[in-house]
């Protein structure tokens, strides 16, 4: 079973730039049907012309065969959750069930051509022998600022307006073809938006849609640990992490011990996120300033750096209190 995991997870990663290969090649041809005069006879002796190749059977069994693969499993899952009375009532129920298949088939379809341009990158970059990182994921929902978003699949964006205007001008069949992959690029930032939405979450909730089992009926384990993490957690989660540790001597060296081994940088390796971080620091103000220019990439990238942290939280702040503690840690400094 763990080399089947793997096998999947390789052949997920793999199947990204094989998708985008094809629909290069999809593009390429529809381009020569277009500006390209067919030779329908060659040069040598032929008694018939030789007629541009189109198999539009085999195209329908080709999408066909990939919306069976894709929508297949949901279905089985589905029909399996019937099954059982108790799924059924925690999930809720068969209708709303069903209706949650058809509103996750619809958002992965959006958030596909994503997830295809950001595995390919990441598969060339391997290929290349060039570390193509592996970001900390955000568990918790939280509101985006529009710059962030912007920054973050403004590509995408462009990229879908790009190939939507340029099949437009091939053929209007191309569109049509292609408005799966288009809509998800174009629609990029919105759907980021939306699946990040603590508010919409609330409203499929109050539905009865897109359930689990443990929002239904929560395991006490789960309460049990939930009430546990309150109790001992003195510190408010809302707050910046900065801050947290600006305020809390014994936090910061067991946070500055804990990223004082990190991987060392190379000379002329620059991280970027970390630059524009130390840079919005030198122009601000006080403290509170540049953490509020700060995005969550370049926070991390402070956080993971003793010697940024350490002149992040030196930096003259009018409301810090007095004792903030600028102790050596204890570990030796990361450059």
């Amino acid at each position: 079973m763990s080399r089947l995991h793997l096998v999947t997870g390789i052949g997920s990663y793999v199947a990204a730039p094989l998708w985008l290969a094809f629909l290069l090649i999809g593009i390429l041809i529809a381009l020569q049907a277009r500006y390209i005069r067919p030779e329908y006879f060659p040069s040598g002796f032929t008694l018939f012309p030789q007629w541009p190749a189109q198999d539009p059977v085999r195209a329908a069994w080709v999408f066909g065969g990939t919306m069976l693969m894709l929508i297949l499993p949901k279905l089985m899952g589905y029909l399996a959750f019937l099954r059982h009375r108790e799924s059924r009532n925690m999930m809720g129920g068969a209708i709303r069930g069903l209706l949650s298949v058809f509103i996750e088939t619809f958002v992965s379809a959006l958030i596909a051509p994503l997830m295809m341009l950001k595995q390919s990158r990441a598969v060339v970059e391997i290929l290349i022998g060039k570390d193509s990182g592996w970001g900390q994921q955000r568990r918790e929902a939280r509101r985006n600022s529009l710059r962030e978003l912007a920054r973050t699949f403004g590509a995408q964006t462009v990229l879908g307006a790009l190939l939507a205007l340029g099949a437009y001008l091939i053929s209007g069949s191309l569109v049509i073809w292609m408005s799966a992959v288009i809509a998800g690029l174009l629609l990029a930032i919105p759907t980021a938006a939306l699946t990040s939405s603590r508010r919409l979450a609330s409203v499929f909730r109050s539905g009865g849609l897109l359930l689990t089992a443990e929002e239904k009926s929560v395991p006490d384990v789960l309460l049990r640990a939930r009430s546990l993490s309150e109790e001992n957690s003195p510190y408010d989660r809302s707050a910046n992490p900065v801050t947290v540790l600006a305020d809390d001597c014994n936090l910061l060296n067991l946070h500055l011990e804990a990223n004082a081994h990190g991987t060392p940088r190379q000379r002329g390796q620059v991280d970027e996120q970390l630059a524009i971080a130390l840079a919005r620091l030198d122009d601000a103000e006080s403290r509170s300033e540049a953490l509020s220019w700060m995005s969550q990439q370049e926070l991390f990238a402070v956080l993971a750096r003793p010697h940024a942290l350490m002149k992040v939280i030196s930096k003259s702040e009018s409301a810090r209190p007095d004792g903030v503690c600028f102790d050596t840690p204890k570990g030796p400094p990361v450059p």
